[in-house]
This record gives C-alpha cells, structure tokens and sequence, in this order.
C-alpha cells in the first residue's frame, strides 16, 4: 500500500499574531488584541546540551538540560493598548500631553510677553530659540538679550526689551482631554509583569500552522526611530507553563 500524499507545508510573509491577558492580570475580562501591521515574528525552542565525556573526543552520551521558548514580534503600528498587556500592565486613561513644536511669535513691546496659545492647558516648557535655531537661555526673570522667563501655570514668556519684535518660537507641551491616550509606567515590585497568552498563525496557499504559547511574560520593548524610516516596535518574550503544566500547541495542516 502507498503511503498517504501529505501536502508539503510552506510559510511566507509576516504571519498574524495575537495577545491576550491572563484574566485578573489587567481587567476581568481581558480582550484579545491582535499586533497590527506586522513585521516580524521570531519564535525560538532551544535546549541546554550536556555532553558526558571520558577519555576520547566524543561524548559517550548527550542529554537534554533545560529547555526554553523564547519569541519576539516587530510592529508596524502602534498599539498603546496591546503594549501595555504585554509588557507594563499600567493604568489607562483618556487624554494625553501634546508637544507644541515651534509655535510662532513675534516678541510685542511692553511688558515683552507672549502668552501661547494653550495657555490654559499650559504643562511643561521645553525652550524657545530664534527663528535660525539659535536657542534662549532661560532665567527665572530679569531676562536680557537672548533670555526668556516663563510663568508655567499660566503659559505667559517674559522676554527682554531689546529682543522687542524679534520672531521666536517656542515649544512646550498641553494637556488635550478628549482624544488619545495616557498610559501610566508603575514602579512595581520586583518579579511582576503582565502574563499574557501568544497566538501566532501563518497561512499559505491553503496550508495553515499555528503556534499558541499559553504564558508569556515580555522582557523588552525596543523603540527606534530613524530619519529616513519608519519606527518598528519590537517586544522580546519568554514563554513558561500554565497552570496546567502546559507551555503550548503547534496546530499544522500538514
């Protein structure tokens, strides 16, 4: 009799994946987040070796020491949600803090104040330059040529007299309520880390594998911007069992 026909099992491209948290580790009812616009996924099971060895050059026998599973997945888009139950396990909220970048203003005559234009949700200053990029130096007041003082609860710059109609711009940050997100990074306690479950499919021409690792801890989250690329998130796991003593599936069509 001749052996069954087994379609040969081949991948291609980045694959999908997929995060959801242990249950009381972040919410009651944790919502799976998939990693959008995926890059990459590298999914290693590797294994300790020991080598017995006596008088001659090879080892008389090998065995298996311990074994470890260890992941990484690189991230076209940004998801505050997905990072944070994978790596932070912080608080969540809406609103967050804008970088005003290099808003426009031309020094008036006296008092020789610019009150910017998020003033009443003025946060932070983060300095004032000339039009050419030339920086002011900040002074807590008196300020002379070339320096600034500003009242950062209410977002109001006090330049000098002899800077009077010159053009500057000044950068800082607001608070904007309505849109986008905070996510508050905890000091937590030594050994914590949000535990989450990984799915990872790849699919080609009608052949399917899955890999689900069931608990997963995150160890770094790499954020590396460059002047001619996009930025590409990339978080490192480590996979350990359940309790159930399971460390995970590999489900193949093959």
């Amino acid at each position: 009799m001749a052996p069954p026909t087994i379609a040969p099992l081949y991948r291609f491209g980045a694959g999908q994946f997929w995060c959801k948290p242990n249950a009381g580790d972040l919410v009651a009812n944790p919502t799976p987040m998939r990693l959008a616009t995926l890059q990459e996924v590298n999914m290693e099971f590797s294994a300790e070796m020991k080598e017995l060895y006596g008088e001659n050059q090879y080892p008389e026998t090998v065995a298996i020491g311990k074994r470890k599973v260890a992941g990484k997945a690189k991230i076209g888009r940004w998801n505050t949600t997905a990072l944070n139950q994978m790596m932070f396990s912080g608080t969540q909220g809406t609103g967050m803090d804008v970088v005003k970048v290099n808003e426009a203003a031309a020094i008036p005559a006296t008092p020789f104040q610019v009150t910017v234009s998020g003033a009443a949700t003025f946060v932070e200053d983060l300095g004032v330059t000339y039009q050419n990029g030339t920086p002011f130096i900040r002074v807590a007041s008196g300020p002379t040529v070339g320096q600034y003082s500003v009242n950062e609860t209410t977002g109001v710059y006090t330049f000098a007299a002899a800077d009077t109609l010159v053009n500057v711009l000044i950068t800082y940050t607001d608070v904007v309520s309505a849109t986008g997100t905070t996510l508050e990074i905890d000091n937590q306690i030594m050994g914590y880390g949000p535990v989450f479950q990984a799915v990872f499919r790849a699919a080609f021409r009608g052949q399917e594998c899955n890999i689900v690792l069931q608990a997963c801890i995150a160890g770094k989250l790499s954020l590396q911007s460059k002047v001619d690329d996009f930025t590409v998130p990339e978080i490192d796991f480590s996979a350990f069992q359940d309790q159930n003593g399971k460390v995970g599936f590999i489900y193949s069509t093959q």
